[in-house]
């Protein structure tokens, strides 16, 4: 349990930092008066989004109300437009998963991030694909979990994406774990330590 919500946190704290300092990475000085301001004449989708995560931020354990109407204000946009991409998808997905425990609305994300880049069959699907398998899993559609999990695999060795191994190996040793069969867990545990 305490390696489940560790990585659980280190995942979060990875994808925050990084989607964080991919869409803001000019430190801003705005206040969220002007940022609302420029939320209003922005025409632009993903810049939208891209404020409204800066306004969700600013709001985060101060103002619950706030904070929870900038991040629906996010899922409806996303909803609603098909100029996302599935990266931003998922990195949103991965807030509503840690920051609400929501997995219904993580799920649906992740599922919609990897449906977007299905098409590419590239390290960005088999990692998308790999933590839908594993989100699922843990939730406890095991079967169908695992099947995310190996299609991504077999997608990933016949492509020969052998950089996106490792994390989806790791993903089904912890499903595999956390289901008690340590066999297959340490068996996919080796797999990720020589695939890296």
């Amino acid at each position: 349990m305490v390696r489940t919500n560790l990585l659980k946190y280190t995942v979060f704290i990875i994808v925050c930092l990084g989607f964080l300092n991919k869409t803001f990475s000019q430190k801003t000085t705005n206040t969220p008066d002007s940022l609302e301001k420029l939320l209003i004449k922005e025409q632009v989708d993903s810049n939208k989004i891209k404020l409204q995560l800066e306004l969700f931020a600013f709001y985060y354990m101060n103002d619950t109300d706030k904070e929870n109407h900038y991040l629906t204000l996010v899922s409806d946009l996303i909803d609603n437009s098909n100029t996302i991409s599935s990266d931003m998808i998922y990195n949103i997905g991965h807030i509503y998963e840690s920051y609400r425990s929501d997995y219904v609305t993580a799920l649906k994300l992740y599922k919609k991030a990897t449906d977007l880049a299905k098409s590419q069959n590239n390290f960005e699907y088999i990692n998308y694909q790999s933590w839908l398998g594993y989100t699922l899993a843990k939730t406890g559609e095991f079967e169908e979990g695992l099947s995310q999990l190996l299609n991504a695999v077999e997608t990933a060795e016949n492509k020969n994406l052998k950089t996106a191994l490792p994390f989806s190996y790791t993903l089904l040793a912890f499903v595999y774990r956390d289901a008690g069969d340590f066999g297959k867990a340490d068996m996919y545990f080796r797999k990720s330590i020589e695939a890296s």
